[in-house]
């Protein structure tokens, strides 16, 4: 019987440690397959940040959101801290292969100090003939720093990151004292959609890219100044018919921002409109047949089931 006692007790440890590595198995075998691609919204308020990933975390970040628009200063807040680096730590990504600075205001680029100390950046792309002597010195020294490759929005009009192609948009308007209209535009083109991404471009931009560029069907439109009256014409989303439209701004912001009459634009044509300030940070599988947003919460939910299915 003493015996038996004892080799039921050592199959049972057996047995347990088998159901635990198995366990284990099925969760490093989840997490290690290659992941979906994203394109992500951060909630940063009255700002902009957003990500593309592709299904090997190659990455582009978009902006770094940050406090105040003029006389911009290198001191971060905690809007890296607390929203964009806790998002790019859950996706496990630790690199970002190109950040893109649109245009020299401190709501896009405020945080970057921040950001280059926490995160390994290769390369930086910006239009430097938008930037104030002084500033474009600040971010030259960081990267020098940093061993950061800055790359002229001129010199890059395209850009291949595993099967997506981003172009680089030339719409700069170098007379304009207006920084909005130095801002890239880029347009992402995976799994045969298509997601512009406007930055603060005015109406006078717009105009440009119609002119200059020919534009598909666009299925994503990152809404140009926060969804601000200088953006969005009418002619221009009449081409561009977005299916779903993202705005990034913040809550009670001074401007009053999303304009109405902007977001009746877009609903008249068609799209589904989202905006940071009710649906926090959202991400977009652009691996799915049927695009559709989650927030922060559905994505960390369906992670959770994921690993554990």
């Amino acid at each position: 019987n003493i015996l038996i006692a004892y080799y039921l007790l050592v199959y049972k440890k057996i047995f347990k440690s088998l159901i635990y590595f198995l366990i284990t198995l099925v969760i490093i075998s989840t997490l290690s397959k290659p992941s979906n691609v994203e394109l992500t919204i951060f909630d940063v308020g009255q700002g902009d940040s957003i990500l593309f990933k592709s299904n090997t975390n190659k990455t582009v970040l978009i902006d770094t959101g940050g406090k105040g628009e003029e006389n911009f200063e290198f001191k971060h807040h905690n809007i890296a801290k607390y929203k964009i680096l806790p998002s790019l730590k859950r996706r496990g990504i630790t690199t970002i292969d190109y950040l893109i600075i649109t245009h020299p205001h401190a709501d896009h680029m405020g945080e970057l100090p921040y950001i280059i100390d926490h995160v390994k950046i290769k390369n930086l792309i910006l239009n430097s003939d938008g930037f104030p002597k002084h500033l474009l010195n600040q971010v030259h020294n960081e990267c020098k720093k940093k061993r950061i490759n800055i790359i002229e929005a001129k010199n890059i009009p395209q850009i291949k990151i595993d099967d997506t192609e981003l172009e680089i948009y030339d719409t700069f308007i170098s007379s304009s004292s207006d920084k909005n209209e130095y801002s890239i535009i880029t347009l992402i083109k995976y799994n045969n959609r298509n997601i512009l991404l406007m930055g603060d471009a005015t109406k006078n931009n717009e105009d440009i890219l119609l002119k200059k560029y020919h534009l598909p069907t666009i299925d994503i439109l990152k809404v140009g100044h926060h969804g601000s009256r200088t953006s969005s014409s009418e002619e221009f989303i009449k081409k561009i018919q977005p299916r779903l439209s993202l705005i990034s701004s913040g809550k009670h912001n001074k401007y009053k921002l999303p304009n109405d009459e902007v977001i009746e634009r877009l609903k008249r044509y068609g799209s589904l409109v989202y905006d940071t300030q009710q649906n926090g940070e959202m991400t977009i599988n652009l691996d799915k047949h049927h695009l559709s947003v989650l927030n922060v919460k559905d994505h960390l939910k369906t992670i959770a089931r994921e690993v554990t299915q």
